[in-house]
């Protein structure tokens, strides 16, 4: 997702420089508000990291417009969320809020691209998120909290710096600090604008508290098949024991619930799916419900 990690590109030690620069200046802050950016642009933004003495006159010459040219093509084939304005638009480049294929492979893997079900992730919020996490930067944001029930909804402005990634398997998470606790956001429910306040937060309390579950299975193979899928599990017999961060307890438990389900070849238990207030049926090919 970032330029920081060396296996993701083939750019030079310059050119990474220069591309990280233009990094910075696109996702540090992300606005609703079309963004154009031109070869100009770009030789500006180097000129006022002392890259260039001169971006006028760094255009205006031809070896250096090319090398600014081949930079901004080279990281709009990296980066799937900056992209070309395209005819009718004007020249240059913006960044596409809707592009999702580098943020589908970082957070959740190579396999979840062309799964038929995906959160809306954007990977422009994703990097904006990631270089805050990097630069230890607060965000001000908006959040379209799940409502629920006998709640209206409202739409949230939420301020954290972020601090870790916590794995999911639906979604991108990440924990944030806002000075006085840790707390979690969706990625695929964060809105623009995403903005950084400048404000520089006391570091967060060190991590470390941790839940223990007892998971009891009525059939012994279950008990089996857990152990030999998952690291983290311990215990013999029906019952097993599941040591975890609290923040990634909910997940953890509705992984391995979702495994359980997923994989047992059992009547009835795969064609129907029942919660409070939701009822799944499987369909057949031609769209009825099986019998």
């Amino acid at each position: 997702m970032l330029l920081d990690r060396p296996c993701s590109h083939g750019f030079s030690d310059k050119r990474l420089r220069r591309l990280g620069l233009l990094e910075q200046a696109l996702f540090s802050s992300l606005s609703p508000a079309p963004l154009r950016l031109r070869v100009l642009d770009y030789a500006r933004i180097l000129t006022q990291a002392g890259e260039l003495e001169d971006a006028e006159a760094a255009v205006a010459d031809r070896t250096t417009r090319r090398l600014l040219e081949r930079d901004l093509r080279d990281y709009a084939d990296w980066c799937d969320s900056f992209v070309s304005a395209g005819a009718g638009e004007g020249t240059g480049y913006r960044i596409d809020f809707d592009a999702d294929r580098d943020a589908i492979r970082f957070f959740l893997g190579e396999a979840w691209i062309d799964a038929p079900l995906k959160p809306r992730l954007s990977s422009a919020i994703g990097r904006a998120f990631l270089l805050a996490k990097a630069d230890g930067a607060e965000l001000n944001f908006g959040y379209r909290a799940i409502r629920k029930a006998g709640e209206s909804w409202r739409f949230r402005s939420v301020r954290g710096c972020p601090v870790a990634l916590v794995p999911g398997s639906d979604s991108a998470y990440v924990r944030l600090w806002n000075g006085c606790e840790l707390f979690q956001v969706n990625l695929a429910r964060v809105s623009l604008p995403v903005d950084r306040t400048g404000v520089q937060l006391p570091p967060p309390p060190a991590s470390g508290h941790k839940v223990g579950y007892a998971i009891e299975l009525e059939d012994l193979e279950d008990a089996r098949v857990l152990s030999q899928t998952f690291r983290g599990l311990r215990g013999s017999g029906k019952r097993l024991i599941l040591e975890v961060d609290a923040e990634a307890a909910v997940m953890t438990l509705d992984r391995l619930a979702a495994y359980l389900w997923r994989t047992r070849d059992r009547p009835g238990e795969q064609a129907h799916l029942t919660l409070p207030g939701v009822s799944i049926t499987q369909l057949t090919e031609d769209g009825e419900p099986s019998s």
